[in-house]
């Protein structure tokens, strides 16, 4: 049984880096247009959000010896399906978001000749792969990339010291002048790594409370570093940058070594394989209890079909990348179904005890 438990704290940083890369990597509302109020206000949001939305799945998991996944079998026999096939959907329709914005960051920002869907289908080649190994091994893995997402924080701190312009930083209490409501959107789009909670709780080890009280203030510490520089060094540059965060990086500079784009690139992509493979282990644990490699191919063929059709169908890619469908899908896997099932069990807990 100990050989399938993971460290709690390799796990979140797992999911920090998911969470990572959804906000800063792609994100359009990085927090720009805003001042001091504005940028301590989001980070500490940022830290919250995925707390709050663990919440109803660590209590519900916290006393109880089954998986998530029997659970809904055992509650609800015939309903349970549905609800197993609403998560699948979801972890299909992220990993085919992330694949899609991706995608299409680097044949903006990279290479203009690149094909989205080439580069989906590598992402998803090699996540698969990844997902065969376990949740140890791609857990391990997170670790790695998290210590050089630390590296790359204090690089990107050192190389922009020197031009931030305190100027830019309006009056403290000034109003947003950016899309708040997208910024929070986005915002909420970070819990979406947390909708493989649920399935993962009952394979952790240490800490976990605590563990994901540090998580959470890790992530309002890096959002509130990031955010600051966006703010200070590009000013009222960022809004008219699609990838701000990509933007600041070209303008760290460290003695010789000029431009820190190459670093975040790195970071990027080794968080988008972690991304992937965290749905694909997540997925798999909802369908069967042991991997399943038929399951890899059946989800990885699913994606990518979805993949295509966002690409080919104007129509189709602006629905799946709504963020406010998108968000809704989120906070109901991450937040909502947990809540319900938690408070299934406390009735029934009750009726038992009368």
């Amino acid at each position: 049984m100990n050989k399938k438990l993971i460290s709690s704290m390799q796990f979140f940083m797992t999911l920090f880096l998911c969470e990572t890369i959804l906000f800063f990597g792609f994100s359009k509302y990085t927090l720009s247009g805003g001042s001091v109020f504005w940028v301590l206000l989001f980070s500490v949001l940022a830290g919250v959000f995925p707390l709050i939305a663990a919440l109803p799945s660590y209590f519900l998991m916290k006393n109880t010896p089954k998986s998530y996944s029997v659970l809904l079998s055992d509650w609800f026999p015939r309903f349970s399906l549905v609800i197993k096939l609403f998560y699948l959907i979801c972890f299909s329709v992220f990993c085919a978001y992330l694949l899609t914005i991706f995608g299409t960051f680097m044949s903006e920002q990279i290479n203009r000749d690149s094909s989205v869907l080439v580069i989906a289908f590598i992402l998803l080649l090699i996540s698969a792969f990844c997902s065969a190994k376990g949740t140890e091994a791609l857990t391990r893995t997170s670790v790695i990339v998290f210590v050089f997402a630390v590296f790359a924080l204090l690089f990107l701190v050192v190389g922009l010291v020197t031009k931030v312009d305190m100027g830019n930083l309006t009056a403290v209490f000034e109003e947003h002048k950016g899309s708040t409501g997208d910024t929070l959107t986005y915002l909420g789009l970070s819990v979406i790594p947390f909708c493989t909670l649920p399935f993962f709780l009952k394979n952790l080890k240490g800490k976990t409370k605590k563990n994901l009280i540090v998580f959470s203030l890790i992530s309002f510490v890096f959002t509130a570093v990031i955010a600051f520089f966006i703010l200070s060094v590009l000013g009222p540059y960022a809004q008219t940058q699609n990838y701000p965060a990509f933007t600041l990086s070209k303008m760290a500079e460290i003695s010789i070594l000029k431009g820190g784009d190459g670093i975040l690139l790195a970071l990027l992509t080794g968080a988008a394989f972690i991304f992937i493979a965290l749905f694909f282990i997540a997925g798999n644990k909802v369908v069967c209890a042991h991997p399943s490699k038929a399951f890899s191919i059946a989800f990885a063929v699913v994606t990518f079909a979805l993949c295509m059709f966002m690409s080919f169908i104007p129509g189709v890619f602006q629905f799946f990348t709504n963020k406010i469908f998108l968000l809704i899908l989120a906070l109901t896997a991450a937040f909502i179904l947990p809540l319900f099932l938690l408070c299934y069990e406390k009735i029934q807990k009750r009726g038992e005890r009368t």
